[in-house]
């Protein structure tokens, strides 16, 4: 709708990113941010899963878009924080079981006692807008980089563009709750309920989610679980040694095809 970085490229050229939107063909390595030092996992800061909060965390600023018009309610980080915060009368849906048919069912009570959820600042917008959204969102002032490491759910959305926290979450003791609309490198090396909890652009169903895996039986099992999974593959599959060979082996494909004597296809 508004986004921060926009650069238009006219003609047929390879473009190397770290991520982007599933209509383009764009040739992905890992970020850099995922190796610098405030997006880096620190066991010491962690704490086991038994000893954390049962809620979801999140603490973040409004990146993502710039806000030049009354648009704003619509990005997807205010509309997230919104939702946690209950700051507009709406409705959260649930699923209900009743004579063994699952239902969906509409009600207005979220439990804020499940959720951490705040803006720590309001950046990229003018000043009239600036000003708006400070009155709507209680801000916090500061918030620790490792805060998140005290909750069992942390959620993990876009900024400006991909999450640098994504990896430092994956590694924790926490379950990441992760939305965004942007492919990148891994994407082929995670998998959705089984390493993280994919949440859907609209987020309907999120209520639902954090209900599930913090006051269920089997949702607490589950949240466990695939939290210890995804921990467990990080270090198997995303360590600093498979992003040097997935760049290595990315970078020979660009030389092959660039090399001029290269014998021509038929």
């Amino acid at each position: 709708m508004s986004p921060r970085p926009l650069r238009l490229i006219e003609g047929l050229v390879p473009v190397l990113s770290t991520g982007t939107l599933s209509t383009m063909s764009d040739l992905f390595y890992p970020n850099a941010a995922y190796m610098e030092a405030p997006f880096r996992y620190d066991s010491n800061k962690d704490l086991p899963w038994d000893q954390k909060h049962n809620q979801l965390y999140w603490t973040g600023s409004t990146t993502g878009a710039y806000t030049d018009s009354d648009q704003w309610p619509y990005y997807h980080r205010q509309r997230f924080v919104e939702l946690a915060k209950q700051l507009r009368g709406r409705m959260y849906y649930y699923l209900h079981l009743k004579d063994n048919m699952i239902t969906r069912t509409a009600s207005s009570f979220l439990n804020s006692h499940l959720y951490n959820v705040t803006f720590t600042k309001i950046v990229d917008c003018t000043w009239k807008y600036w000003h708006q959204q400070r009155q709507y969102f209680s801000l916090m002032s500061w918030a620790d980089k490792d805060e998140a490491f005290k909750s069992k759910l942390v959620f993990d959305l876009d900024g400006n563009g991909i999450s640098g926290r994504y990896y430092k979450l994956l590694a924790s003791n926490s379950l990441p709750l992760k939305q965004t609309i942007l492919r990148e490198w891994h994407d082929e090396r995670l998998v959705p309920w089984v390493h993280y909890v994919p949440v859907s652009l609209s987020m309907e169903e999120l209520p639902e989610l954090v209900i599930y895996l913090t006051s269920t039986k089997k949702g607490q099992h589950m949240a466990r679980e695939i939290a210890e999974q995804g921990r467990e593959w990080f270090g198997k599959a995303l360590r600093m040694e498979d992003q040097s060979i997935y760049v290595y082996r990315l970078m020979l494909e660009p030389e092959r095809l660039q090399d001029p004597e290269r014998v021509a296809m038929s």
